[in-house]
C-alpha cells in the first residue's frame, strides 16, 4: 500500500476530522488535571487509578493508529473518525469517575459538537452530535439508576441530599442537554450561513480575479495601441499642462522622448470641438495638425484627451484638387460659351439650306441635312448641360424664384411630351394630384428642366406600349412629385453611381438608347439648390419610380 494513499484521496475529509480528534484529545488532560486538583482540594475520595489507567490505554491507542496512518496501514479518513468515537466513549468513562454529571468532562461534548456545527457540512455535524448525545445518554441512565459512584466534588454548590434526588437528575441534566443541542444546532446553522457567504465570495473572487485579468489584458493592449498609434494621443489637465503623450505626439511637436510632459499645450479648442493648430518641424516648415479633444478622468483628476493628427498632406492635397476642379470648372465653362457660337451659326446655315432657301436640294441630301441638324442639337444640349454643371458646382446664384402652381406646370409639361410619347407608343398621363393648387418657391425655367430630365428619360428607356405615370402629391410641408415608367428598370449594382456624372449605365439593349451622364446630376443640383431632394426606387426588368421633393410656399396671393 502506497503511503499516504488514503489520507490524499479523502484530504476534505481528514482536513475536518483531525482537528476535532486533536481537540478532544488535548481537552481531556487539562480537563482531568483540573477534576484531581478540586478532589485533592476538597478531600474528595478520587478513583485516580482508574483514570490513569483509562488514560494510558487511549495514549497507546492514538500512538498506535498514529503510527497505522503514517505507514498507510490504516486509512486516515476511518482512522480520525474511528479516534473520534473512541475519544467520546473515553470521556464517558472519565466522566463516571469523576462525578457523573456534575463532572467537568462532559463539557468535551458540548465543544466537540459546536466545533463540528461549525467545520463539518451536516452528515459530519450530525454524527458528531449523534455518538456525544448517546455517550451522554448512557452516563445519564447509569447515573438514575445508581450505577455511577456517588462522589461529588461540587458539594458546596450542589448539597449532596439534593444531588442524590432524582428530581435534580430529571430537571437539571435533560435540561443542560437541550441546551447544549440547541447551542450545537444554532452554531451549524451560523456556520452554514458563513459557509454559503464563503463560498459566494469565493466566486465573487474568481469573477473578480477573471475581471482583473481582462482588464488588465485591456490595458496592456491599449498601451500598446496608444504607444505603436501613427497619431498623437496626449493628455493634458485642467491648466493645459501635458501629463502624458505617446511617442507620435513627441514626433509631431518635434520633441525628445519625455521631453513634452510637464509643458503646456496652448490650444483653443474645448472637448467634442475639432481644431487645426499650425506647428513647426525641426526643420522649421509649418505643419497642420487637427486636435480632437474628450474629457476623461486621469489618475482621479478631470483631464482631457488630445487625439493630434498631421494632416499637412491631406490639407495640400485638399487644395491641390479643389484648384483643379476650379480649372475643370472654368474650361467647362469657357470652352462651352466659346462653342456655342459657332454651333449656333452652323445649325442656322444647315437650316437654311435645308428649308431650301439658298437652293433646291433632293431627297437624299435633306436626310443628310436632317442628320446634321439633330447632332447639332443634341451637341447644343450638351454643351447646356456641361454649363449647368459648371454653374452648379461654382455655387454660383443661377436660379431666379417665383411662386408657381406646381401642379399646373405638371399639366403643361405632359402636353409637350405627348406627342413624343405617341410617336414611341407610350402612354403618358398625369394621374393624381390635388384639385387645388400646390405652390412652391422655384425658379420657372430649373423647374421644367427637372420634369424635362426625368421624363425624357424615362422616354429613352420604356419600351414601346409602356406607360408613364406622373403623380403630384400634397405632403404637409412639401410637394411630391412621382415620375413612374414601365422601363427596363435599373440594376441594384447600378444605384449608387445612378446620380454621379457622366455616368451611363447599361442601358436596354431593346430601346438602343443611351444618355449623356448628365441629366440625373442636374437634376440633383438643381434640387439640392431649391432646397429639395430626390430618390428613386427600381426593379430590373420592371420599371423605375423617381420621386422629388420640393418645399412648399405660401399661398399666392
Amino acid at each position: 500500500m502506497q503511503n499516504g494513499k488514503y489520507f490524499k484521496e479523502n484530504q476534505e475529509f481528514v482536513e475536518v476530522f483531525q482537528p476535532l480528534d486533536r481537540i478532544t484529545r488535548f481537552m481531556m488532560a487539562p480537563l482531568l488535571l483540573v477534576v484531581s486538583l478540586i478532589a485533592a482540594y476538597y478531600g474528595v475520595p478520587y478513583p485516580l487509578k482508574q483514570v490513569l489507567t483509562i488514560f494510558i490505554i487511549y495514549a497507546l491507542y492514538t500512538a498506535i493508529t498514529s503510527w497505522m496512518i503514517k505507514k498507510g496501514y490504516l486509512p486516515a479518513h476511518i482512522a480520525f473518525f474511528c479516534r473520534l468515537l473512541v475519544s467520546c466513549i473515553i470521556v464517558a468513562a472519565f466522566t463516571y469517575y469523576t462525578g457523573g454529571p456534575a463532572s467537568f468532562m462532559p463539557i468535551v461534548y458540548v465543544v466537540v459538537s459546536m466545533l463540528a456545527a461549525l467545520t463539518l457540512p451536516f452528515w459530519g455535524f450530525l454524527g458528531v452530535l449523534t455518538m456525544s448525545s448517546l455517550c451522554y445518554l448512557v452516563e445519564l441512565g447509569l447515573e438514575v439508576y445508581g450505577f455511577l459512584p456517588q462522589v461529588i466534588i461540587f458539594k458546596e454548590f450542589v448539597p449532596r441530599e439534593l444531588y442524590l434526588q432524582s428530581n435534580y437528575l430529571r430537571i437539571v441534566t435533560p435540561v443542560e442537554f437541550i441546551v447544549a443541542i440547541s447551542i450545537s444546532v444554532l452554531a451549524y446553522n451560523v456556520a452554514s450561513l458563513l459557509r454559503e457567504r464563503e463560498k459566494k465570495l469565493t466566486v465573487l473572487n474568481a469573477q473578480l480575479m477573471v475581471r482583473d485579468q481582462i482588464i488588465t489584458a485591456a490595458q496592456e493592449n491599449l498601451r500598446k495601441l496608444i504607444t505603436n498609434s501613427i497619431d498623437g494621443i496626449v493628455v493634458v489637465d485642467e491648466k493645459g499642462v501635458v501629463r502624458f503623450a505617446n511617442p507620435a505626439a513627441e514626433v509631431i511637436f518635434s520633441k525628445t522622448p519625455g521631453k513634452l510632459i510637464g509643458e503646456k499645450l496652448e490650444c483653443p479648442a474645448r472637448a467634442g470641438e475639432v481644431f487645426n493648430l499650425k506647428v513647426h518641424d525641426k526643420a522649421g516648415v509649418e505643419r497642420i495638425v487637427e486636435l480632437r479633444m474628450v474629457e476623461i478622468e486621469w489618475e482621479g483628476e478631470l483631464a482631457l484627451l488630445t487625439h493630434l493628427r498631421d494632416i499637412t498632406e491631406s490639407k495640400r492635397e485638399e487644395k491641390a484638387l479643389k484648384e483643379i476642379s476650379e480649372m475643370k470648372s472654368d474650361f467647362v465653362s469657357t470652352a462651352s460659351h466659346e462653342l456655342r457660337t459657332p454651333l449656333a451659326v452652323i445649325r442656322e446655315s444647315v437650316s437654311i439650306v435645308l428649308d431650301e432657301i439658298s437652293g433646291k436640294v433632293n431627297q437624299k441630301q435633306k436626310r443628310l441635312l436632317s442628320i446634321a441638324v439633330n447632332n447639332i442639337s443634341r451637341l447644343t444640349r450638351l454643351i447646356d448641360n456641361l454649363l449647368d454643371i459648371s454653374k452648379i458646382e461654382s455655387h454660383s446664384n443661377l436660379l431666379v424664384l417665383k411662386t408657381m402652381d406646381i401642379i399646373k406646370v405638371a399639366k403643361e409639361i405632359v402636353k409637350e411630351w405627348d406627342g413624343e410619347a405617341l410617336e414611341k407608343n407610350i402612354k403618358l398621363t398625369l394621374a393624381q394630384y390635388p384639385k387645388k393648387p400646390l405652390w412652391v418657391k422655384a425658379d420657372p425655367d430649373k423647374l421644367i428642366q427637372i420634369f424635362d430630365n426625368l421624363i425624357s428619360n424615362a422616354l429613352k428607356f420604356t419600351r414601346n406600349r409602356g406607360k408613364i405615370t406622373i403623380n403630384v402629391f400634397d405632403k404637409e410641408n412639401e410637394a411630391e412629385v412621382e415620375i413612374i415608367d414601365t422601363g427596363c428598370g435599373i440594376a441594384p449594382s447600378d444605384m449608387p453611381k445612378l446620380f454621379e456624372k457622366f455616368e451611363q449605365l447599361n442601358h436596354d439593349p431593346e430601346t438602343g438608347n443611351k444618355g449623356t451622364g448628365l441629366g440625373l446630376a442636374i437634376t440633383k443640383g438643381l434640387l439640392a439648390k431649391h432646397g429639395g431632394r430626390i430618390g428613386v426606387e427600381s426593379k430590373l426588368g420592371q420599371g423605375t419610380k423617381f420621386t422629388f421633393i420640393l418645399p412648399k410656399a405660401a399661398q399666392k396671393t
